[in-house]
C-alpha cells in the first residue's frame, strides 16, 4: 500500500509506492507558488526519503510545475528572511541533486524562479507543450547567486543563460526541448501520466548500482574545484617534469616510470 503524507495546508503531497516516491505541488489559487513554509516542508522531504527508493517524481498539478516562491510573502517580510528562503531553495535543490538516485520534474505548465531551479536540480525533465520556463530575477531586482547561476549555465550554456536573464525572456517547450531545458516533449497532455509511468520504468529497468555510481561519478565531477584541478596541474609529477625539461633530461617519476 501506498504511504500519502500532505504538510498542513495540504498544498504538498508525498506519495511512497514501492520504489517511486511522488511529491506533488498543488495551490491553484497561486499558481503553485511555493510559501517558506512549503519550502521547508520540501526540504525536510527530500532529505529523509525511504533508503529502498529508486526514483523520486516532482510534479505541480493544475497545469502549472510552480511560478516559484510565493512574491506576495516575500514582499512582507525581512530581507534577512528572504535570504533565509534563498537559502533554503538552494539547499532543497543540492539535497535532490546529491540523492544516490534518479529525479524527474515532470512539468505540464510554467516552471519560473525557483520553480526553475526546482526543476533543473532533477535530473530529468518532461513536460507537455504547456511547459514553460523563465528567470524573471531582473524584474523583481533579485541578485541570483553563484549558485543558481551553475545551474542554469551547466544547461542552457553561458550566452542562452544571458540573454534568459538579460531579457526576462520565457522558453516555450518546443525551444526548450531543442535546447536541453527539456529532455522529453508530450505534445498530447492526455498521455502525460502515462509517459511520466513509461519513463518510470525505464529508469527503473535500469541496474541500481550502476545508476547509483555514474550519479556519484558525476556528482564527483561537478563539485571538482579549481583548487583541486591547480593541485592536479602542479603536483609532484608537474613538478618533476618542468624540472626534467630545464634539465634537459628525462623524467623521473615516483613510480619509477622514465
Amino acid at each position: 500500500m501506498p504511504t500519502v503524507r500532505m504538510n498542513t495546508e495540504k498544498t504538498l503531497t508525498l506519495t511512497v509506492d514501492k520504489l517511486i516516491a511522488r511529491i506533488s505541488i498543488n495551490r491553484p489559487t497561486r499558481r503553485n507558488a511555493l510559501t517558506e513554509a512549503m519550502w521547508e516542508t520540501l526540504f525536510e522531504w527530500v532529505n529523509h526519503l525511504p533508503e529502498e527508493l529508486r526514483l523520486l517524481i516532482i510534479t505541480g498539478e493544475g497545469g502549472v510545475f510552480t511560478s516559484g516562491s510565493d512574491i506576495r510573502e516575500l514582499a512582507k517580510i525581512s530581507m534577512d528572511r528572504v535570504d533565509r528562503i534563498f537559502r533554503l531553495i538552494e539547499s532543497t535543490a543540492r539535497t535532490i541533486e546529491a540523492m544516490p538516485v534518479p529525479s524527474v520534474a515532470a512539468i505540464s505548465g510554467p516552471a519560473l524562479g525557483g520553480g526553475l531551479i526546482l526543476a533543473l536540480a532533477c535530473d530529468l525533465r518532461i513536460g507537455t507543450s504547456r511547459a514553460q520556463f523563465g528567470m524573471p530575477v531582473g524584474r523583481l531586482g533579485i541578485t541570483l547567486q553563484p549558485p543558481f547561476l551553475e545551474r542554469l549555465v551547466q544547461v542552457l550554456g553561458l550566452s542562452r543563460t544571458k540573454d534568459l536573464i538579460y531579457t526576462g525572456r520565457t522558453y516555450q517547450a518546443r525551444e526548450a526541448l531543442n535546447i536541453g531545458l527539456l529532455n522529453y516533449l508530450v505534445p498530447d497532455a492526455t498521455r502525460f501520466a502515462e509517459e511520466v509511468e513509461g519513463l518510470a520504468g525505464k529508469i527503473l529497468a535500469q541496474s541500481p548500482p550502476s545508476l547509483v555510481a555514474v550519479k556519484e561519478n558525476m556528482e564527483r565531477l561537478l563539485k571538482l574545484t579549481t583548487a583541486e584541478v591547480t593541485e592536479s596541474w602542479v603536483g609532484p609529477d608537474f613538478a618533476e617534469g618542468i624540472r626534467a625539461f630545464t634539465e634537459k633530461r628525462s623524467p623521473s617519476f615516483p613510480d619509477g616510470t622514465k
